[in-house]
């Protein structure tokens, strides 16, 4: 058996959005995240917690070439709805869902798991499917 490190967790996740200024919106001043880059036509970054959700837009990283310091950023790109989920308490739940309804963002699914995990979800302005889930979902415990 190999002995190699493996990864201590996910740093950043990205989705896709066409409409960046919508994506801010939706994610700095309905779900509460910091912004710390952002450039209206080509990407959204955002802090969550000691990781990072980057949102780019489709056409600019598919066809653009990037460099930074010397070295070129591989394009990507996706078509489509993508997934990712926030972790958040279990206590958190009711707030999440009284601010969602607030904004009309409506729930589009809530399951609870038979693990103990309990999950929302809604979409974001690109059609993403944004999940809130407990941590109970795929670990016994929970921080």
């Amino acid at each position: 058996m190999t002995n190699r490190k493996t990864p201590r967790g996910i740093l950043e996740t990205v989705v896709y959005s066409k409409d960046l200024p919508a994506a801010r919106e939706f994610y700095e001043q309905i779900i509460g995240l910091t912004v710390v880059a952002y450039e209206p036509e080509r990407h959204l970054m955002l802090r969550v917690g000691q990781s990072m959700l980057l949102i780019f837009h489709p056409d600019d990283s598919r066809t653009k070439e990037i460099s930074v310091s010397g070295a070129m950023i591989p394009q990507h790109g996706c078509d489509g709805r993508s997934h990712f989920a926030f972790e958040v308490a279990e206590d958190q739940l009711t707030e999440i869902k009284q601010n969602l309804a607030q904004h009309g963002i409506p729930i589009e699914s809530e399951i609870h798991w038979s693990g103990g995990g309990h999950s929302l979800y809604c979409r974001d302005p690109a059609d993403n499917s944004v999940e809130f889930a407990t941590a109970k979902l795929w670990f016994d415990d929970e921080p």
